[in-house]
């Protein structure tokens, strides 16, 4: 099985900072990145109950654990509308289609090249929090993300032959749930360098079809399973021209998916024996934005804006 995950959790927030006054502004925000992708799936005793053709084992098979170590691209827009101290950030973001390669030694070998994306939304909402120093600013925030993933297989040659047909496995991956967490930076030169950690409580639903093994559905899956986990990260922001600004920051992420409950109910419901005791996924993620800050509402006197 194999998840291409992009980041979710927002790190630090791109709001302006004018002093506290009650300003009220938009800060709109493209952004690319490049993230390194490990999903681990543990291994299923006994999962497998027929073989190639469909007949059935006299014993059953183990279903190996997967790892999948996937790079890709991914691309975000995004806008945090903000009054004062308080904001509301809202982020969509999509990744480029990549592919990896599931080998096991099942049925003489097994081999399956999967391609997928991942598509996220996020909605935020924080304020930032006075601090004694005016060169370090923090910010506490809270949030709600959605998340999905699909991806479709192709069997190697030897492994068609072997089985007969062409079909491979089908997965769609979707989570959701809340986050929270802190952010706090520090003047240095003409930049802002920053921290951040969140923390999230997360829903995952896996759907994986394994259509090959015809008349069966021994290896299928209509997983849920419970997730919580930690962000961490660090970025630079800076102006850049024409009132610009940009921002370069690294995120890690770690999420462990435990207590995976499993029955497919599809045409014929069964109760799929052994589903995977967990799932983990861990990814590392570079990524470089550009954004602006355009104010609704104007005080007299001259302002001048640094974005966090």
């Amino acid at each position: 099985m194999k998840q291409l995950k992009t980041i979710a959790i927002l790190g630090a927030v791109l709001i302006p900072s004018v002093s506290f006054a009650e300003r009220t502004g938009v800060v709109p925000r493209v952004s690319m990145g490049y993230s390194e992708y490990n999903f681990n799936q543990s291994g299923r005793t006994g999962a497998i109950t027929r073989d190639a053709q469909g007949n059935l084992l006299a014993t059953p098979l183990d279903f190996p654990s997967v790892d999948f170590d996937v790079n890709f691209f991914m691309y975000s827009v995004g806008a945090t509308f903000f009054k004062g101290n308080k904001y509301l950030d809202l982020s969509y973001q999509t990744s480029s289609t990549e592919s990896d390669t599931f080998d096991a030694d099942l049925f003489g070998g097994y081999s399956e090249s999967l391609s997928g994306d991942r598509t996220d939304y996020s909605i935020t909402a924080g304020m930032k929090v006075k601090v004694g120093s005016l060169k370090s600013k923090m910010g506490v925030y809270v949030g709600y993300k959605v998340g999905k993933s699909s991806a479709t297989g192709v069997l190697s040659d030897a492994t068609a032959s072997n089985f007969g047909n062409t079909n491979a496995t089908m997965l769609s991956f979707k989570e959701d749930g809340p986050f929270f967490g802190v952010n706090y930076g520090w003047r240095l030169g003409k930049g802002l360098i920053s921290a951040n950690i969140a923390y999230a409580f997360l829903s995952g639903k896996l759907i994986e079809e394994n259509t090959k093994f015809e008349g069966t559905q021994q290896t299928n899956l209509n997983a849920k399973s419970k997730a919580h986990g930690v962000s961490y990260g660090i970025g630079w922001n800076a102006k850049f021209f024409g009132g610009a600004s940009y921002s370069i920051a690294v995120d890690t992420n770690s999420y462990t998916f435990k207590d995976v409950s499993d029955s497919f109910g599809h045409a014929s419901p069964s109760t799929v024996p052994n589903p995977p005791s967990k799932f983990k996924e861990d990814f590392l993620t570079l990524k470089f934005s550009i954004s602006k800050v355009f104010f609704l509402a104007f005080r007299s006197e001259e302002h001048t804006s640094e974005l966090q």
